[in-house]
């Protein structure tokens, strides 16, 4: 069977163009650290570049707005600075599963190769991360709806 061009889904979602902007694209917590007098600190620009501010701000959700009502006060908040982007779809969710899935490969890659229990410990703890905590359909609702 063959999709004509108007029901692929590809089709569908390339209607939503969204502006790129220069993105940090790596604001997980290990890059983001609270100054001594209370304001915050993002470093490792190594990935930063051009990408769609509102799969940056999906990202900061999924590591900073688990706590209940915290996803809404972020993106509140983020909207009230001017923040450009709006994440108000699961598709908005790419880059983070994405990421997310880049770290389980490279976890389990490098576990593979540790020839220390350190090492294998370290890489363990990159696993461990996403399974423990993972990016669900219902964890991604959950988000949007708060």
């Amino acid at each position: 069977m063959r999709c004509s061009r108007s029901s692929s889904p590809w089709r569908r979602t390339s209607a939503v163009r969204r502006a790129l902007r220069t993105c940090h694209r790596d604001l997980w917590a290990d890059n983001v650290r609270r100054t001594r007098d209370g304001g915050l600190c993002v470093f490792d620009f190594d990935n930063a570049g051009l990408a769609d501010p509102s799969q940056e701000l999906a990202l900061v959700l999924v590591e900073y707005g688990a706590q209940p009502g915290r996803a809404g006060r972020i993106r509140a908040a983020y909207s009230e600075a001017g923040g450009p982007g709006r994440v108000e779809d699961p598709k908005d969710f790419a880059m983070v599963i994405a990421q997310l899935s880049h770290i389980l490969v490279e976890g389990c890659r490098r576990w593979l190769v540790a020839d220390t229990d350190a090492a294998r410990a370290d890489n363990e703890g990159w696993v461990r991360e996403f399974v423990d905590r993972p990016l669900t359909r219902a964890v991604i609702a959950a988000l949007l709806a708060d």
